[in-house]
């Protein structure tokens, strides 16, 4: 008698291994390496988690969603495309670190809050160009009255196809001088099943310090305080099986992705967009997650001042950061500063010398830049990664475990 094997093989979709990137009107929003859109799930506790996670919940002691219904409670934001003209931007606050106009933005763009917020609220107006993959955000933006321009405390744009972060010390349409459309809870998201990235979150008190990717502080000088840019993630032990619909999908991105501190504000509070179709009922269950269940991880050092300051000679030097975390198994990820646009190759050595991989090749532009190393087909072993610039190179050593 003979045996006869048939061998099936089946095509699973890439999707089901590999998280798939957020995107809007076809474009991606950001890198996968882009610190939103990076799981943090395995990152180490933050030494001082213990210390922030209490002073955020000082005031406030529970998660909370800030938006919902009705229709215009949320952060809105419209998309367009090249067909929308560009028109003036008048700054009255933080022209010195904002982004010159003009920006592509429609005369009825929506505001937060509404054409009725008072001048003093953020007022944020966000618009998507769809067709340059262009991000445009306002801080306490209004139409002009004469005109066809736009008159903000600061505005800020980003390329959504790159990770730059904006100058060191400067702010953008949020205090923390991040973008603040990649941190939104979106509806369609929720809808679809699943959130892929880390969400925007306030405080009702920050210090004089922030972590990378933010840029920007507007806190105190008490360092129990936590920072702006820090990063916190539910705790894989917290119990969500009894949580459903809605909520239960945020959860489960808050344990994988996390939130980043974002901004001045009620505590525990999480950002989310304007749509009629949010359930209440099921963004209430939020309510419920105390701030105990969250603890913050390790993403880099409390900056107090921008590197300008510390190093007046910045504008000249190559800086190669330490990767985060390491020692690490699985993903880590790498920072580093170009003083100028050129040629970039980034690659990886065992103890031997010898090359185990090219995490970066090719043409970059000057400022910061961050990529993300998987190093699941490397054994364990100490390895030492290089980065070449020009003329210029360092290297650092960091540790793969099992």
């Amino acid at each position: 008698m003979r045996l006869v094997f048939i061998l099936c093989f089946i095509i699973i979709p890439a999707s089901v291994f590999f998280a798939q990137l957020p995107t809007i009107g076809g474009c991606q929003v950001f890198p996968s390496d882009n610190p939103w859109n990076i799981d943090i799930s395995a990152y180490p506790i933050h030494p001082k988690s213990d210390i922030f996670i209490n002073a955020i919940s000082k005031t406030k002691q529970y998660l909370h969603a800030d938006f919902g219904t009705p229709a215009e409670y949320g952060i809105p934001y419209i998309v367009v495309d090249n067909t929308q003209p560009f028109v003036q931007i008048t700054y009255n606050a933080y022209g010195d670190q904002s982004d010159p106009g003009p920006f592509p933005i429609p005369a009825d763009a929506p505001i937060e809050g509404g054409t009725a917020a008072a001048p003093g609220d953020d007022r944020h107006v966000l618009v998507i160009d769809k067709s340059n993959c262009m991000l445009y955000e306002l801080y306490q933006g209004s139409k002009d009255q004469t005109g066809t321009g736009w008159t903000a405390s600061s505005g800020a744009k980003f390329d959504l196809n790159k990770t730059i972060y904006r100058p060191d010390g400067w702010t953008s349409a949020d205090a923390a001088g991040l973008p603040i459309f990649p941190g939104l809870t979106r509806y369609e998201e929720v809808a679809a099943g699943a959130i892929n990235h880390a969400l925007r979150f306030t405080t009702d008190n920050s210090q004089k310090g922030w972590i990378t990717p933010a840029r920007h502080e507007a806190g105190k000088s008490d360092t129990t305080f936590p920072p702006m840019g820090l990063r916190v993630r539910m705790k894989a032990s917290y119990d969500i099986s009894n949580v459903t619909g809605q909520a239960k999908i945020i959860l489960q991105a808050l344990k994988k992705y996390g939130l980043i501190l974002a901004d001045n504000g009620s505590s525990w509070f999480i950002s989310g967009t304007s749509n009629p179709l949010w359930s209440d009922d099921d963004l209430n269950q939020l309510k419920k997650i105390p701030g105990s269940a969250f603890e913050a991880v390790y993403t880099g050092p409390i900056k107090t001042q921008p590197e300008s300051e510390v190093n007046t000679a910045k504008e000249s030097v190559l800086i190669l950061d330490q990767n985060i975390p390491n020692p690490f198994s699985g993903k880590t990820q790498i920072s580093f500063s170009l003083p100028q646009s050129e040629f970039v190759s980034l690659k990886v050595f065992n103890a031997e010398g010898i090359e185990k991989a090219t995490i970066a090749s090719g043409e970059m532009e000057v400022g910061s830049h961050s990529v993300s190393f998987d190093a699941h087909s490397l054994p364990e072993g100490i390895y030492f990664y290089r980065l070449n610039a020009g003329s210029e190179s360092i290297g650092k050593k960091m540790i793969v475990i099992k």
